[in-house]
């Protein structure tokens, strides 16, 4: 938003024509002599423009290839070789170029506020008799000579300087003058060595109480814009800790005051706050005087504090408070901070304008706001002399080429200085100087002085000011008055860079020096685009009565002056980062960028109907203009009908009444593709430039199917169904956007998404008779279209296939699987030649599969047919995303699923619900976050991608936390993959927690533990589940045994363990359905299907004893069967009677544990003795023999 200045040219009965004022003027404005060259830049941009032998050749620009925006520029000639020397300082650094060569950077490292390039008038070729003068945002000025070394600070302009060297008494109870201490403290100045300079620095410390020390200048400061600064140094005696690092530690607060108002900040040892701030701005050195220099410069006026740091942080802006302090500096410390140190504290007024010396290069004239300076550096201690004393505001200097006569100007008082003997003497030269505004000013080499005003001209001529005329016709008058830039050629010839152009003024007479002015952007309207515009938009036969014709409607009056105004102003120098929005540079009541809003948001808000339109557009094209504006002027009919602005309806509208006024009834000839491509093509969005053709032709169809008083109901129509619920009133608002659409076609007795899915369909087939170049645009067809993504509401994506989209070894069957959340509409168009041949709408029902599969033969031995599937969303029911998936008969297969935990090591109750898969899974396709789920009791868990594992499957996992008891719990796992394959399993895992000291232990669902006596100490834990198990145990001793169940389906199992990115094969022995695996360690095991995996041991009959030759409490043992047959086992004792049958019956092939748990097969207890195992089997007998003692 801006204000803008605007004359009224051209008024009928209800249109006025608008001019706007003068405006994009010109800034640093430099001509030089020797080539008869003028560069100047624009306040809008940082390019610099050129032009060679002005009164002929044509502008060119000179791109300043830096990002950094343009403060000041600055020139030297050479005399000898007519050569050229230009300087511009930046925001983050200055540059040089000679006899306009490339750009160099001269080192400066930081904003360059003022440049200078000294001296003035060169007689050497050489490059290192120059110097460049810079002034930093933080007050100081560095010389740099033409050379290669960096830039120096010269001396300061200092009005006070303190370094504390009054006397030599280091602690000396009396403060310099101007200084003050707030509480009684012990030393207040102290001997330090590292000084800058001297010997002395003052001392900030704390004793027992807060300590404050002022440096008050109530009494000395007078001006607008200064600096204060010093030296600090931060002590960090103490703040070191045990490892040598510095601890974080305060030091204290500086506070800078001035004419009531005041800020501050504090000082850390990580760096420098601004009040209330708790992020640094800048960093401070610790220990040290060296380069730790803080700057305030004030603005007095303004109550606002530039603060400058000792790092390469950017400078601190802040607003200063009214506080009522009295002007000064507080340097304040409270007990338990850090002593600071602070030496050299200066205030320096601001130097406002640079000025080089005629002939000496290490001279340079500055402008303060109470006198002009010339840098001596001849004197025996180089020094600032002032030459002229005034009080104000130097906003600019100019010197002539010579450097005989120099001119400084103070704007805002209307003053002007000049010195007529080459910057020795100066004398106020304003004398009945009248003039609104000065904007520029130069002096020739015969030292005339001009000035750019806001009204053309001024010479200074025999002491009086006389305006130069005014030659030009009168409708140049506001485009050129307004002189922001002006420079001298000779004393003929001036340059005068205006908004309107660039003119020379010779011997006192404007003259236009462009052939079509110095850039598009720079033009201004002629009268006849004046009356152009005015013809093509007022009368009846204008675009404004024809549109309200045509919508039957009345423009808006929300300014009740039944007018419609139009702005001629040149919209491309609008300062508006994407311009890529901008549709052709039009502007109107309904643009974003203009928007009609509250008055207390936006103060400049168009309240009255207004269409901004760019000149140049009537210039170079008027019929396109006229084909641009007149949908803005359709515009401003819709939206009044449609304040909540559902764009959509609006574009198509105001197309539609476009088209109607240039076509009339025939039909529209333009060539309109609707691109099916990317993420569909939205009905009702919002954006006028992707998708802006959709809607006209929308409101065509309407027209097609109602005539245009169905378009005219339509953008009328008002509802009156509903009851205000605060008023008792039927609803009688104009409706908007698909509101209004569904209750127009409810009174035309059509369903809204019937007609929606005829329009789609009427598009796809080319059957809108006013559009006869109408076409559509779908993505090209692969062998499988993979994923589509997500696809707006009340859209349509088009999928153009042929035979050269498919391998014919991915066979014949086309699938599309749809989001089971939303609800689809396949347009199936089969064509030939690119003619359609035959249809089908097929409509997949929201909550169903959502799969749609078709047989693609025909197409695949016919190089002439091709299939076009047209996916609409002809609703807004479903999840916020529409998607879908194209896939082959060779991506139909349905791929493997293995679900399992892993303990979490946060704690044992917390558990890994892990999903390995041969494919990629979702919970939908479609529903975000798209990933499969797991229920549990009540609650539903997302099973988040973590990404492959190294053997190609897809990892997915979830936490869940158990309860404290042993239990088991059942997850329900769901979800599918692209082609629409369900996946649906069941996990039961079950907790348990065993202390034992050898045994078979059961650990739940098929899974069990057998550990031999003596392997484990303490604790084992288990979490077991169909195909899994994790165990964990307080110490391991030796291997135990782990044996689980083989899941249904699993053809060749094999025990994997989990390492962490990948399941490591351990093997496993197989027998009677379950699989066994001695294990060193506890971890996460499951059973996987490995074809190309052999069990560890060959099944051969075999028995093993498991536990201890002496045993106290159970006996354990092991045996191998490798075929079916009896098997009998008896516990026998030293007397050979059989006092316990373990096992007599008839076994399949496995391995087999028995526990003896020292009874009788009358279950009495048996006594202490030698015992005999006998193992009999059709494969052999084995006796092993153990002794029980109790």
């Amino acid at each position: 938003y801006r204000q803008i200045g605007g004359v009224a040219v051209k008024v009928d009965s209800n249109i006025t024509v608008w001019k706007e004022a003068a405006y994009a003027p010109l800034s640093l404005t430099i001509a030089d002599p020797f080539r008869n060259m003028v560069i100047f830049k624009s306040y809008l941009s940082d390019t610099l423009f050129y032009r060679y032998n002005v009164n002929t050749n044509s502008w060119n620009t000179w791109v300043f290839n830096r990002a950094d925006n343009i403060y000041d520029i600055s020139v030297a000639y050479v005399h000898t070789g007519s050569r050229t020397i230009l300087m511009l300082g930046t925001e983050r650094e200055a540059y040089r170029t000679y006899n306009y060569g490339s750009w160099v950077p001269l080192r400066f490292y930081g904003e360059v506020r003022k440049v200078a390039v000294g001296p003035a008038k060169l007689y050497s070729t050489s490059i290192s008799a120059v110097r460049f003068y810079g002034l930093k945002g933080d007050g100081i000025l560095y010389r740099k000579n033409g050379g290669s070394a960096l830039p120096q600070p010269i001396g300061a302009l200092d009005f006070y300087n303190d370094g504390f060297e009054v006397a030599a008494d280091s602690n000396l109870s009396t403060l310099p003058v101007r200084w003050s201490l707030d509480t009684a403290t012990t030393t207040i100045r102290r001997d330090t060595a590292n000084v800058n300079s001297g010997s002395f620095s003052l001392l900030v410390s704390p004793d027992t109480m807060d300590v404050g020390v002022r440096f008050d200048y109530s009494d000395t400061i007078t001006l607008n814009n200064f600096f204060v600064t010093f030296n600090i140094y931060i002590d960090t005696t103490g703040a070191v800790d045990t490892t040598g690092n510095i601890r974080q530690f305060t030091s204290g607060k500086v506070k800078v005051a001035v004419d009531g108002y005041s800020s501050e900040i504090t000082l850390k040892s990580n760096g420098i706050y601004a009040k209330g701030e708790d992020i640094p701005f800048d960093t401070l050195y610790l220990g040290t005087w060296t380069d730790n220099v803080i700057s305030f410069k004030v603005d007095a006026e303004n109550h606002l504090l530039e603060i400058y740091g000792p790092g390469m942080g950017e400078r601190k802006v802040v607003q200063m408070d009214s506080t009522g302090d009295a002007s000064g500096v507080d340097f304040t410390i409270s007990p338990g901070m850090q002593p600071y140190y602070i030496d050299d504290l200066a205030i320096r007024p601001e130097l406002l304008a640079l000025a080089a010396h005629d002939t000496l290069a290490d001279f340079v004239y500055a402008a303060t706001e109470e006198g002009i300076y010339l840098w001596n550096d001849t004197l025996s201690t180089p020094d600032w002399v002032k030459l002229f004393s005034y009080q104000g505001h130097i906003d600019f200097f100019s010197y002539d080429n010579n450097g005989n006569y120099y001119v400084a100007v103070d704007k805002n008082a209307h003053k002007v200085y000049a010195s007529f003997n080459k910057g020795n003497t100066w004398s106020d030269v304003t004398g009945d100087l009248s003039v609104d505004e000065i904007y520029s000013a130069t002096v020739d080499t015969d030292g005339n002085i001009y000035l750019g005003t806001s009204d053309f001209v001024y010479k200074l001529s025999g002491g009086s000011w006389v305006k130069i005329s005014n030659t030009l016709p009168d409708a140049f008058v506001d485009y050129v008055k307004y002189v922001r830039g002006i420079s001298s050629f000779n004393p003929d010839t001036l340059f005068a860079g205006c908004p309107g152009g660039g003119f020379l003024v010779v011997n006192d007479t404007f003259k236009c020096i462009n052939d079509t002015l110095l850039d598009p952007s720079l033009a201004f309207p002629m009268d006849s685009i004046v009356d152009q515009v005015h013809s093509f938009f007022a009368g009846s036969n204008g675009c404004v009565a024809k549109i309200e014709e045509i919508l039957s409607t009345d423009m808006p009056d929300v300014d009740k002056n039944s007018q419609v105004d139009v702005l001629l102003m040149d919209i491309q120098d609008l300062d508006i980062q994407d311009q890529s929005t901008v549709e052709n540079w039009c502007f109107s009541y309904m643009d974003t960028l203009n928007e009609h809003v509250n008055d207390s948001l936006h103060p400049y808000s168009n309240h009255a109907e207004i269409i901004y339109a760019d000149y140049r557009k009537f210039y170079e094209n008027p019929e396109k203009a006229k084909w641009l504006y007149t949908k803005k002027i359709a515009k401003l009919a819709t939206w009044w009908f449609d304040k909540k602005e559902q764009n959509w309806l609006i574009y198509g509208i105001a197309d539609y009444a476009r088209s109607k006024f240039f076509f009339g009834e025939t039909p529209d000839t333009n060539n309109i593709s609707i691109g099916l491509t990317g993420s569909g093509v939205p009905l009702v969005s919002n954006d006028s430039t992707r998708f802006a053709d959709l809607p006209y032709v929308f409101v065509r169809y309407v027209e097609q199917r109602y005539g245009i008083t169905g378009v005219r109901e339509l953008l009328k129509v008002k509802g009156y169904k509903v009851v205000d619920p605060f008023t008792g009133r039927m609803d009688t608002v104009i409706l908007s956007g698909t509101e209004g659409v569904d209750t127009f076609l409810y009174r035309q007795s059509t369903d809204f998404e019937d007609f929606i899915i005829d329009f789609m369909d009427a598009v796809v087939k080319g059957e809108i008779t006013a559009l006869p170049n109408l076409s559509i645009t779908p993505l090209a067809g692969t062998n499988t279209m993979g994923y589509i993504y997500k696809s707006s509401y009340y859209s349509m994506r088009g999928f153009d296939f042929n035979h050269t989209h498919f391998d014919t070894t991915l066979g014949t069957i086309l699938r599309f699987n749809g989001s089971d959340y939303n609800k689809f509409v396949l347009g199936v168009y089969w064509k030939q030649n690119d003619s359609i041949t035959s249809s089908e709408i097929v409509h997949l029902t929201e909550g169903s599969d959502n799969i749609y599969d078709t047989d693609i033969s025909p197409l695949l031995a016919d190089t002439t047919k091709s299939l076009l599937f047209v996916v609409m969303s002809p609703t807004q029911k479903g999840i916020d995303a529409f998607y879908g998936y194209f896939g082959l008969d060779n991506d139909l297969a349905k791929g493997n699923i293995y679900p399992g935990v892993i303990q979490s090591p946060i704690a044992e109750r917390y558990l890994t619900l892990y999903l390995f898969t041969t494919r990629r899974i979702y919970r939908d396709v479609g529903y975000s976050p798209s990933y499969p789920i797991a229920v549990v009791e009540s609650d539903t868990l997302t099973l988040n991608y973590i990404g492959t594992l190294s053997d190609g499957e897809y990892q997915f996992s979830t936490n869940y936390i158990l309860e404290n008891t042993p239990g088991t719990k059942t997850f329900y796992i769901m979800g599918e993959d692209l082609p629409g394959n369900r996946y649906l399993d069941s996990l039961k895992v079950g907790t348990y927690y065993v202390t034992t000291s050898g045994g078979i232990v059961a650990i739940g669902l098929g899974n069990s533990v057998v550990i031999p006596y003596g392997a484990i100490d303490g604790n084992m834990r288990a979490i077991s589940g169909r195909g899994f198990a994790y165990v964990d145990f307080a110490e391991l001793n030796k291997p135990v045994t782990l044996v689980m169940e083989i899941p249904e389906g699993i053809k060749s199992p094999v025990v994997a363990r989990f390492t962490g990115d990948a399941w490591m094969k351990v093997g496993g022995v197989v027998g009677n359905g379950h699989i066994e695996v001695n294990i060193n360690s506890g971890g996460s095991y499951r059973v996987i299907d490995d074809a190309q995996t052999k069990t560890d041991e060959k099944m051969v009959f075999s028995v093993k004893m498991l536990s201890p030759n002496v045993f106290s409490d159970r006996m354990l043992l092991r045996f191998m069967l490798p075929d079916r047959g009896r098997v009998k086992v008896d516990v026998v004792d030293a007397s050979g009677r059989v006092v316990r049958t373990l096992v007599d019956r008839t076994l399949n092939p496995g391995v087999y544990y028995l526990d003896w748990d020292r009874k009788s097969d009358t279950g009495n207890t048996v006594p202490s003795g030698v015992y005999f195992i006998n193992v009999d089997t059709e494969h052999g007998k084995v006796t092993s023999k153990t002794v029980l003692i109790r």
